[in-house]
């Protein structure tokens, strides 16, 4: 869509356009590009916040395996089932490089389809073919200088500074970061910050340019990429993965210690616990138990959970039978094989049709075996297995049952357990909580996220720290507001809220992977805490990262800056604004800004006058509030507005 708009020379033509659209219900313009373009994003451009955007995200590996059953449809061959599920790691490589894209893997499916049993290296090879004149096509488009640059990116391995690119592309520092931030500008690279770093690095949009330029224009760097593709495809393929069983069940023979059994046995038998197709499956289960002893049950019990998770009971079925044979085989002295065996049992027996009835009757026999005060690998089973059957039960919309099963959980648990355990009991209350604010019952999700604070977050895996932010965000900014909104709260209770909220507001950003709608709540907080210094260099850096999206933060955004002007700080609202490119999108607050600084703002349209005025006005009535809030705190209200 972006290199339709820029053909069309004539802006008289692009207003036609829209008008045309505008007029015409019944006309729909579908389009993608791989940036938020200048012609969308520019308050000066015809189609400014015209459209409604879509971000689509990458496909994971269930996505894509869907995607290809689809596009082979009812034109299976006879035996491609078989060869196509023989090169899982191929798709999976394709699927990572191109970092999920749509659009790529769809046509990475057809060329499977095209040859079955081909390599990772020459599926990209025919993409590129493919794509060659698109990317040739984007290239030529950049002038020279900004060209090399661009070409010094594309064949880094990783995100690179500023000085890197000047000293590669020969050029000085300042007009390398100058034609970095063209890059940007123009949609080709994009801003990098590391989370332990305040260093900015930069890396192209399209990560598939950089396999580009590898195969195709970098003849030093293409040994090295293919023996990558050689590994990666070696790694997620099901028969790279078995070369790895008959070492490790070896190095399990030999004298290691129980914590490194421990360790090798728990990562490669959840592999061969979901290896289907591994003939020596059972053989080297049985092998792996002798050697590593109750480790080896790990492997199905995660599997099955997943598979319980998903929905697919005849899977959890097949699984959990194994968990019952192997159960009843080692029925020795831990509770650990009882309670497996019935959850074995339990599970195994569930289909759609009939889940209300095991709950009812199964799950309050088994809820009933398992006590707080039981040992901890009693009830990490147990707690396992309630919240595997609450994410099932909230899949298929069965809320009070799911509420009730993570509500179990922890109350299995106390914060005297393990870190692991305790994660368990804090991730089930948010699950709990994001029920609750599906109800918009937010006062309850408060009280259960200061429930979950009391334990140990500690081991809670990366992997599901994301589903933990929403709640955290939704109670930091119910305190705020609260504290806002209810000035006859006594100071210290005031205090001690936004303290919490600063709490959940710094978790929540954490846990988020640095996404700026969560660190606004924080410097939010800040500022209601009278810490400018911080909330300022927070909000700068909101501002900042959130690039074209600011506009869409608006409202949000423009308080926070509008709270910053009354406070005094309008020389560092205006860097703000004009570091981030808000000067034209927020124009009105842009001039009250000037305004505030005694500058002069010359004539003004009389809708843009009006709208000044306005912004002017709110940050009178947001100066008074704070004069009120500090009648009785103004020596102190001074003193923490020094920057740290």
């Amino acid at each position: 869509l972006d290199q339709v708009l820029a053909q069309i020379g004539d802006e008289r033509q692009v207003h036609a356009l829209r008008a045309a659209l505008t007029q015409h219900p019944e006309l729909l313009l579908l389009g993608s590009a791989n940036t938020v373009f200048k012609a969308i994003r520019s308050h000066s451009h015809p189609f400014y916040e015209f459209f409604r955007l879509v971000f689509l995200r990458g496909l994971d590996a269930d996505e894509t395996r869907l995607l290809l059953d689809a596009a082979a449809g009812e034109q299976l061959r006879e035996g491609f089932q078989d060869a196509v599920d023989a090169e899982t790691g191929r798709l999976e490589t394709i699927r990572r490089l191109t970092g999920g894209n749509p659009r790529l893997l769809k046509l990475a499916c057809r060329m499977m389809l095209e040859s079955p049993l081909g390599t990772a290296l020459e599926d990209l090879e025919r993409l590129i073919d493919e794509q060659t004149p698109y990317f040739k096509g984007r290239i030529e488009e950049l002038p020279p200088q900004l060209r090399r640059v661009f070409h010094c990116l594309a064949e880094g391995w990783q995100p690179l500074l500023a000085k890197e690119v000047a000293a590669t592309s020969k050029l000085s520092s300042s007009h390398a970061s100058a034609q970095l931030r063209q890059l940007v500008d123009k949609g080709y690279a994009e801003e990098h910050r590391l989370p332990t770093s305040k260093r900015v690095y930069y890396q192209v949009v399209d990560r598939f340019y950089n396999i580009y330029y590898l195969l195709r224009l970098s003849h030093r760097s293409r040994g090295r990429f293919e023996r990558l593709l050689q590994f990666l495809q070696a790694l997620f393929g099901a028969v790279g993965m078995r070369t790895l069983y008959e070492a490790a069940l070896s190095e399990l023979r030999e004298e290691t210690s129980a914590k490194e059994r421990g360790d090798l046995i728990s990562v490669l038998a959840e592999h061969v616990a979901g290896d289907q197709g591994f003939g020596g499956r059972a053989g080297w289960m049985r092998e792996a138990a002798k050697a590593a002893g109750d480790t080896v049950i790990d492997g199905w019990l995660r599997k099955g959970d997943e598979q319980l998770q998903a929905s697919q009971f005849e899977d959890a079925a097949v699984t959990f039978g194994d968990v019952l044979e192997h159960a009843r085989e080692n029925a020795t002295d831990s509770h650990r094989w009882p309670l497996a065996a019935l959850a074995g049992w339990t599970i195994s027996s569930l289909e759609i049709e009939n889940y209300d009835g095991i709950v009812d009757g199964e799950y309050s026999r088994f809820a009933e075996a398992v006590k707080l005060n039981d040992d901890q690998l009693t009830r990490a089973y147990a707690v396992s297995y309630f919240l595997s059957c609450g994410e099932a039960l909230d899949a298929l919309d069965r809320e009070a049952k799911a509420v009730d099963m993570w509500t179990r959980c922890a109350d299995l648990i106390s914060v005297c357990d393990s870190s692991p355990l305790q994660a368990i009991a804090a991730y089930a209350l948010f699950c709990v909580a994001h029920s609750r604010i599906e109800r918009n019952q937010l006062v309850e999700t408060v009280t259960i996220t200061r429930r979950a604070w009391e334990y140990d977050w500690a081991g809670v895996p990366r992997s599901i720290r994301r589903q933990m932010v929403l709640p955290l965000y939704v109670s930091a900014r119910w305190l705020l507001t609260g504290s806002e909104l209810d000035s006859e709260k006594a100071e210290a209770e005031q205090r001690g809220d936004l303290a919490e909220a600063e709490r959940y507001a710094r978790r929540a950003w954490e846990y988020s992977s640095n996404d700026p709608v969560f660190l606004h709540v924080l410097s939010d907080v800040l500022a209601r805490q009278r810490r400018w210094g911080e909330s300022l260099t927070y909000l700068e850096t909101v501002a900042d990262r959130s690039g074209t999206e600011s506009v869409l933060m608006g409202p949000a955004l423009a308080k926070s800056l509008i709270d910053a002007l009354s406070a005094g700080h309008a020389r560092r609202v205006k860097d703000i604004m004009a570091n981030a490119g808000l000067a034209e999108p927020m124009e009105p607050l842009w001039h009250a800004t000037c305004a505030e600084l005694g500058e002069e703002i010359g004539p003004l349209p009389a809708e843009i006058a009006d709208a000044v005025a306005t912004v002017r006005k709110g940050v009178e009535a947001s100066r008074e509030l704070a004069y009120e809030r500090d009648d009785v705190r103004s020596g102190e209200a001074t003193d923490r507005l020094v920057e740290p």
